[in-house]
């Protein structure tokens, strides 16, 4: 099948960064962040008992990452799938889309605020490229790191 350039995926970098669950963690990150002039997009915590794992979605993947390796922060990249949606109506949709298409959505977290008054999901799916063909033909509108940028 041939996408059309308008319906080509372009990936959302996150990264995971990984600590121990102790008290003041995550605030030492935002603070890192914040200091450096970082945009946190969207934020996933995943704990247990002993270690926490941040997912963030950022403006500028290029800096955080000179910024987390600089801090000594531990942390990995992945390639993950972000889309807007109108309002948290259309998440059944999105997600009848992606069932129909038998496309696995392993994990998905909302962005903190989009332009517009947008709603946004970041997911990890095993799929991004046909996932991006699915949602695109069902009308939402895929999301790629320009996008995130400010």
């Amino acid at each position: 099948m041939d996408i059309a350039p308008s319906q080509r995926f372009e990936p959302v970098i996150q990264f995971s960064v990984f600590m121990t669950n102790k008290i003041g963690k995550l605030n030492e990150l935002m603070q890192v962040l914040g200091s450096n002039g970082v945009h946190v997009a969207a934020i996933c915590t995943v704990d247990t008992h002993e270690a926490g794992l941040f997912r963030i979605i950022v403006n500028y993947p290029e800096q955080v990452r000179r910024v987390l390796e600089d801090c000594g922060f531990p942390f990995c990249e992945h390639r993950v799938f972000a889309v807007e949606i109108d309002s948290e109506l259309q998440i059944s949709h999105l997600c009848a889309a992606m069932t129909e298409a038998e496309l696995n959505i392993f994990y998905m977290y909302p962005f903190l605020m989009r332009p517009r008054g947008k709603c946004g999901l970041v997911m990890s799916v095993d799929d991004m490229d046909l996932a991006s063909q699915v949602l695109f033909a069902h009308g939402f509108r895929v999301l790629c790191q320009n996008d995130i940028a400010r």
